[in-house]
């Protein structure tokens, strides 16, 4: 089990591979998707479905201050929440109420083209 903690929201992974998110999700930064863009609180941890695979699990998750980066089994690189200054790598100023795959960002972090 592995928890994360942004600004006013957190996440956590389970060892069955599930992910749960709470707190604050003014920005989606809780990835709960489509129809939820909403509901600004959660007030108790809530599974959150982010892969169409059942065989695809949460494997870590780390939160910003207003977003969430998930990292699953299958080595997807996932991000929700707030992308005005760029943190989700998108190039575009948004926020993702659900939580969505960065291929391009994965791919480009696994050739070594990462800016640190």
């Amino acid at each position: 089990t592995r928890v994360s903690c942004g600004q006013g929201h957190s996440a956590l992974t389970t060892l069955d591979g599930q992910l749960l998110t709470w707190g604050c999700n003014a920005h989606g930064q809780l990835g709960l998707g489509v129809g939820h863009q909403d509901v600004s609180y959660v007030p108790v941890p809530s599974v959150v479905s982010f892969s169409s695979s059942p065989s695809n699990s949460a494997h870590m998750a780390a939160c910003g201050a207003h977003h969430t980066l998930l990292v699953s089994s299958s080595g997807g690189l996932l991000a929700a929440g707030w992308c005005q200054a760029g943190q989700l790598g998108l190039g575009v100023a948004t926020e993702l109420n659900a939580f969505s795959e960065l291929r391009e960002v994965a791919m480009s972090a696994v050739a070594g083209n990462v800016v640190a």
